[in-house]
């Protein structure tokens, strides 16, 4: 009824039905009376599904996004500890929107002999594996610092763990 007042004579309606929930309506109209025929709503249906799975992908991407991004700020440090004449500070700034969620990490912690150790590095790729995969490395490197003094050994430690995942790709640290 809305659209007739305002001259529209022939409309097609077609409901962008999502997996979880309708994202909306898709709308045609045209001034003239009987403009639209049978093939023009068979298209109009089928760019309504194709409209209606664009939406729900890119709600599941973002909700893979928000998670992702939740994940890696919960497993990089909250605080740092105190140095004596000095400060530790950090902050995670990406370097773009798309990259905003990965496998990037920084920590500096305290050892029971009272060194402070200090890593940073990345786990090739991005979103909500690479987030998982920076926080295995993450803790892997923080035990393997505990049990060996020379920054060779804890490396050659953590590359044994890694391997013991598999499809892990590249990190650097």
């Amino acid at each position: 009824a809305g659209l007739r007042s305002r001259g529209y004579q022939s409309t097609i309606l077609v409901p962008l039905a999502g997996r979880q929930s309708r994202a909306g309506i898709l709308v045609l109209a045209a001034r003239e009376a009987g403009r639209f025929d049978e093939t023009t709503a068979k298209i109009a249906e089928i760019l309504g599904l194709q409209l209606a799975n664009a939406v729900d992908q890119s709600a599941l991407l973002e909700r893979t996004h928000h998670v992702a991004d939740r994940l890696q700020r919960a497993l990089l440090p909250a605080s740092f500890p105190r140095v004596p004449g000095g400060q530790l500070d950090g902050a995670y700034r990406p370097a773009s929107e798309e990259a905003e969620v990965g496998g990037d990490w920084y920590d500096a912690f305290e050892l029971p002999d009272h060194r402070i150790a200090i890593s940073m590095g990345d786990v090739a790729g991005h979103g909500l594996e690479a987030a998982a995969i920076m926080g295995e490395v993450r803790i892997a490197l923080r035990a393997a610092a505990v049990s060996e003094r020379s920054p060779t050994a804890v490396l050659e430690q953590i590359n044994g763990v890694t391997n013991l995942r598999g499809g892990i790709g590249m990190v650097t640290a």
